[in-house]
């Protein structure tokens, strides 16, 4: 938990929200699919299992969705490389 802390920490102060992002991957979280494009708004919790878990917009409506499988539409963004940093990680934790 204390890395997903640090992660957390350091993600909340170099990401520039709202960021454009699509599903890459899901267990089917309800209305949330597979290649659903929304807005990341910010990242208000960690979970021990899921990781850090984002306020997502789609459409009208907020989700609680795990940061690990999002992927930032614009590959040139720096908030790309942020994102795709964290999810190597916890994919390998």
């Amino acid at each position: 938990m204390k890395c997903l802390y640090r992660w957390s920490d350091y993600l909340e102060k170099n990401l520039n929200f709202p960021i454009v992002a699509i599903v890459d991957e899901t267990d089917d979280y309800g209305p949330v699919k597979e290649g659903a494009k929304m807005l990341i708004k910010s990242l208000p919790h960690l979970e021990d299992l899921r990781g850090i878990i984002a306020e997502i917009r789609l459409g009208r409506s907020k989700y609680a969705f795990p940061l690990c499988e999002l992927e930032v539409v614009d590959k040139t963004s720096p908030d790309y490389q942020l994102i795709d940093d964290y999810r190597v990680w916890f994919a390998n934790r």
